[in-house]
């Protein structure tokens, strides 16, 4: 499979060309972080699966229909999300089923962000509808594409350390943790939020597999 074929399938659903682009740019970290694990752990990564799910990650933004608003990210950067932006990943995966990839492929999508709210956590909270699995990444695949994307929002979009800084991760979703999940949530959003405090576990296990020089630190 090649990056190509990917972005062709994409562009025939309909994907716009900025999701198309960013997917690309998270391949390229992904497979980097892939041959790092290759390297550090043995046994060899599934490319093929790599390449589809990093390029169609974000497919499911087309099928948010969420209101706008707009997150300060640390007081540095401004973004605008739908207020259903959580449930991209499980919108991509019902995707990328409808493109003919394989499981493997849609659950790197379900479970490609870095900030994880579980299943359980989502039936608390009320974001609807719920997946079929967890989504806390198992494979290495979906950790590799799953740590992409968090260094591209984290690292190169806020130039946080994610290599220094324990709570880097935490920082960096906070805000759209707490516009996102807030409004439904009934315990305040703080620091030591579960779901901030997975995001710090999961990149204290996966930063030893990327390398600043990557992200221009």
């Amino acid at each position: 499979m090649t990056k190509e074929d990917v972005k062709k399938k994409m562009r025939k659903f309909g994907i716009p060309d900025e999701r198309i682009v960013h997917g690309e740019q998270v391949c390229d970290l992904a497979l980097k972080i892939a041959e790092k694990m290759e390297k550090k752990k043995g046994g060899v990564l599934n490319r093929d699966h790599i390449i589809a799910g990093a390029i169609a990650h974000d497919a499911g933004f087309t099928r948010l229909s969420g209101k706008p608003i707009t997150v300060n990210i640390l007081g540095k950067k401004e973004i605008t999300v739908q207020d259903d932006v959580m449930l991209h990943g499980l919108y991509g995966a019902d995707i990328a089923k409808e493109m003919g990839y394989s499981e493997e492929v849609t659950l790197i999508i379900l479970r490609h962000e870095l900030i994880v709210i579980t299943r359980e956590e989502r039936k608390a909270l009320g974001i609807l509808p719920l997946p079929d699995h967890d989504l806390v990444p198992e494979t290495w695949e979906e950790k590799a594409v799953m740590y992409a994307d968090g260094l591209m929002f984290l690292a190169v979009g806020l130039g946080l350390d994610l290599w220094k800084d324990p709570e880097a991760p935490a920082k960096g979703f906070f805000d759209l943790l707490k516009a996102t999940i807030g409004r439904l949530s009934e315990e305040k959003i703080t620091l030591s939020h579960p779901v901030l405090e997975r995001s710090n576990r999961l990149n204290a296990e996966l930063k030893e597999y990327a390398d600043p020089g990557w992200v221009n630190m």
